[in-house]
């Protein structure tokens, strides 16, 4: 990006290509297997907006100001009725290449080459990255444009021109709608301009001649910026406000559940927040990668302070309010910012290899390594082949394995009564009813191939209680109303998140005799889910709809 190199190709090869290979590399560690790991909960909800978004058939999804950059990106690929979990990650994974390459131009305008490529190599094998590029999720989408928007805005600093202004503007109202949360990013660009602008701000020299000279440089594009930002954002959200005040029932921007509104409960989940960051570095990165980042700051606090501020403040901007205001903090968040984490530890080894002594700079080269050979490799193997193997924070394994929001064994679960329920009277197939959480979403993610025309389902509606009682005594009647209708039918069910786990069902309260046949295990003891018969033998209205239809 923004580099030149002459036609000859020697200098390509030994400039453009090894990007190039990088760049495959990249894409190869994220496809490879890519359907491994099934559907997560969040995955099937973005894919669903993502199928309708582009007709405007449903508006509130086609004018939400919440992600809707990915929607719309993923709705140019035109997704059928049934998405295979491979057609909806591999966009996702396919965007992230521009941000592998706006990190590689990061790091060579702040660094230099080695810089840029370095970093480039650690955010393609870095099993952190490699896990969450490889879902249909906003965070690596979002990480794309921060780290395009933070590129621009360098470049935007050198050199301002009106056109630059006009694309920085553009960047970040595409970073504000891969994720609202970027908001806390905005003032980026502006300490760019005061580290990198055509007059860097220097704290020995008297500061108001300084910031005048700055002002009157960039005034008009930083007018032209705040108008054109302002102008969209400002339209994007009054027009959500309006539909707030007329249609109440108007889905909020953010989900109450994972942010708190007020200072209640700051000291529970303040300290809960600091631990799963600490969790994240401890699993995520590993040892020797954190004692590489520590040492990188140090090179780079006698180096290059200007860089190093930067790249620290873009990541302390968005982890220290997330640490702050989320109620419930999943790792992926974090992600959002990791491209400058790799390119602050890519910087300080390339100073260090070039500047200091033999004994330090291959302690490094080592340790460097050691995390290569000891961690990244392994754990991407594992990634692609048996991803619940993988050692998570608790947080990470909570959700992609343990909880009602994984997919995991509903596959095995509905092949089993495709290959061994009997058929009602009524119907050419088994009849499951699932009370699944996933299938609320939409039943097409929890029909996979080899049961889409074996059985038929029907998913159990969002239920509406507060409390375990009030959703157990909803979900019975919900049942009983179902299998009434069939002389046998198969109940795939799995259990409430409860503090205290109650049992799945209990066969008094259904109609017709219950008997369980077969429970699945998700990963690392996660939730079960169990399979019942039910067996209502037939009413007389059932027996008559039988031989009408005989």
């Amino acid at each position: 990006m923004m580099t030149r190199y002459p036609h000859h190709p020697l200098v390509f090869m030994r400039k453009l290509l090894p990007v190039i290979l990088l760049i495959w590399l990249h894409l190869f560690l994220r496809w490879h297997n890519i359907d491994q790991m099934p559907y997560f909960i969040d995955e099937i909800r973005h894919v669903e907006r993502a199928r309708i978004v582009w007709s405007f058939q449903d508006i509130h999804t086609s004018t939400t100001p919440s992600k809707f950059g990915m929607y719309y990106w993923l709705g140019l690929f035109f997704l059928p009725e049934y998405t295979p979990a491979w057609l909806a990650r591999v966009p996702i994974s396919l965007f992230t290449t521009i941000g592998i390459a706006s990190a590689f131009a990061l790091g060579k305008l702040l660094f230099g080459y080695r810089t840029g490529f370095i970093a480039g190599l650690l955010i393609a094998i870095w099993p952190w990255l490699v896990f969450f590029e490889r879902m249909a999720l906003t965070d690596p989408f979002t990480a794309t444009w921060v780290t395009l928007t933070i590129w621009w805005s360098i470049v935007f600093a050198k050199s301002p021109t009106r056109r630059r202004a006009w694309i920085l503007s553009i960047f970040l109202c595409m970073m504000l709608a891969a994720k609202l949360l970027t908001i806390f990013l905005l003032p980026i660009p502006l300490l760019v301009i005061l580290l990198f602008g055509k007059y860097p701000l220097s704290l020995s020299k008297p500061l108001l001649p300084q910031l005048k000279a700055i002002w009157l440089t960039y005034r008009p594009h930083l007018l032209r910026i705040s108008y054109v930002v302002g102008g969209i954002w400002g339209f994007i959200l009054g027009f959500y406000q309006i539909r707030k005040w007329l249609y109440p029932d108007t889905r909020v921007l953010i989900d109450n559940y994972l942010y708190l509104k007020s200072v209640q409960g700051k000291a529970f989940f303040v300290p809960q927040n600091i631990e799963r960051t600490g969790e994240v570095l401890y699993y995520h990165w590993s040892i020797p990668l954190i004692m590489l980042s520590l040492l990188a700051i140090v090179i780079l606090w006698t180096k290059q302070r200007r860089s190093l501020i930067l790249l620290s403040a873009t990541v302390m901007l968005l982890w220290v309010p997330l640490i702050i205001i989320a109620k419930e903090l999943s790792t992926r968040y974090l992600t959002i910012v990791a491209h400058f984490i790799a390119i602050l530890i890519a910087g300080g080894l390339s100073q260090l290899w070039q500047h200091e002594r033999s004994l330090l700079r291959f302690g490094s080269m080592g340790m460097a390594a050691i995390w290569i050979a000891t961690f990244a490799l392994p754990k991407i193997a594992i990634i692609m082949s048996q991803p619940e193997q993988l050692s998570l924070p608790k947080r990470d394994v909570f959700e992609y394995f343990q909880n009602n929001t994984s997919g995991y064994e509903i596959e095995e679960a509905l092949s089993f009564v495709a290959e061994n329920g009997d058929v009602p009277l009524i119907e050419d197939e088994p009849v499951v009813i699932a009370a699944l959480r996933i299938c609320d979403i939409d039943p097409n993610y929890v029909l996979y191939e080899p049961t889409r025309e074996e059985i038929e389902i029907i998913c159990q509606p969002r239920l509406s209680g507060y409390s375990p009682n009030e959703l157990f005594e909803q979900r019975y009647q919900w049942i009983n109303d179902v299998v009434e209708d069939y002389n046998v039918s198969y109940l795939v069910i799995e259990h409430y998140e409860t503090q205290v786990e109650p049992i799945t069902i209990e066969p008094s309260r259904v109609i017709g005799l219950v008997r369980r046949i077969a429970r699945f295990e998700r990963p690392h003891n996660g939730i079960p889910i169990e399979i019942y018969e039910i067996r209502t033998y037939p009413a007389p209205h059932h027996l008559a709809r039988w031989v009408d239809a005989s």
